[in-house]
């Protein structure tokens, strides 16, 4: 399969790399030193994976491939899809966090082409050439509207068998939310704490904030009329922490980082948080930012998210990230 992955961050780079060892054929849209480096050396995985991989990178990728898959930050999405202008996939879709991906996709190439995703893939670039993968989560991958198509599966089993996971689903949307909801509360609880997930998940007075942050983030979703998926491979299931009794949730929010320290994996660093920490522009505004939005067009209260949000972008002014373009 020919695959172009727009994007050599972590998450991006990941894929590529596991993609490429797999045989398929990767082109792997980057700049600057990433780009001098994986041209010069290949792309070395480290961390849940070690490996070295040889594959093809540039600055645009044009002509027909069989599958696009956009894993820039958000706020660069439009600029980044310039350097695909020229490209004709089959099918595209974004590993990006939040919900407003889709519609960018499809103003790009059409809706006809354009597939729901979600990833809990972690990564980190740790340097030119070097990605750290820290979280071997799952991928979802389904129509827009109907069910598993052939199209998804066949991308499903090229995902899996080049090690990494992907399910294939009929209700991508729920997903797509559920992933937006967990996002919405961890992502400032990272920026404004310093802390990684397990910590996040694992400290009591935490898990109850973000519960109560989740909480509000689902009755926008349900506002706008999705159903949250029960699936847990988000690390809990989101609907569930929403909706059972508020202590139960909370126990269920701790045992998942307890299960995380337990196993060893205590440095899975929020993206949200590794962009402060490198002095890049967040994606506040089209995640947890759009959440609020939404919650104030429908009449939704989310004063704990809308005071989150204000925090973050008040991080960012103040450190003068805001309006900093990232590298793809």
């Amino acid at each position: 399969m020919r695959v172009v992955v727009l994007g050599a961050g972590g998450i991006g780079s990941v894929v590529a790399a596991h993609l490429a060892r797999a045989g398929n054929e990767v082109l792997l849209v980057a700049r600057g030193e990433q780009l001098a480096a994986i041209s010069a050396h290949g792309l070395r995985v480290r961390g849940l994976a070690a490996f070295r991989v040889e594959l093809a990178a540039a600055e645009t990728a044009v002509g027909p491939c069989d599958a696009l898959v956009v894993a820039t930050k958000t706020p660069d999405t439009k600029a980044a899809l310039r350097a695909v202008a020229e490209l004709e996939p089959a099918v595209a879709f974004s590993v990006q966090n939040g919900v407003l991906k889709n519609d960018q996709l499809a103003e790009a190439f059409g809706r006809e082409r354009v597939l729901g995703a979600i990833t809990m893939i972690g990564g980190t670039r740790s340097a030119p050439g070097i990605v750290d993968f820290t979280l071997d989560g799952v991928t979802v991958l389904g129509e827009l509207a109907g069910p598993v198509s052939p199209r998804v599966e066949r991308l499903a089993a090229v995902w899996n068998a080049a090690g990494l996971q992907m399910l294939a689903v009929d209700d991508v949307a729920g997903h797509e939310w559920a992933k937006q909801v967990l996002q919405a509360g961890v992502s400032p609880l990272a920026v404004l704490t310093g802390l990684p997930g397990h910590r996040l998940w694992g400290t009591p007075a935490l898990a109850t904030a973000l519960v109560r942050l989740l909480r509000e983030a689902a009755a926008v979703a349900q506002a706008l009329g999705v159903e949250l998926t029960d699936y847990d491979g988000y690390g809990f299931d989101v609907r569930a922490v929403v909706t059972e009794p508020f202590a139960a949730a909370v126990a269920r929010v701790m045992r998942r980082g307890e299960q995380l320290a337990a196993a060893g994996k205590t440095d899975i660093v929020v993206s949200m948080l590794q962009d402060v920490r490198a002095g890049r522009r967040t994606e506040i505004e089209e995640t947890v930012g759009h959440v609020v939005r939404e919650g104030a067009r429908l009449g939704v209260p989310v004063p704990g998210l809308t005071l989150a949000c204000d925090l973050v972008r008040g991080i960012e002014a103040a450190r003068g990230q805001s309006g900093l373009v990232t590298e793809v």
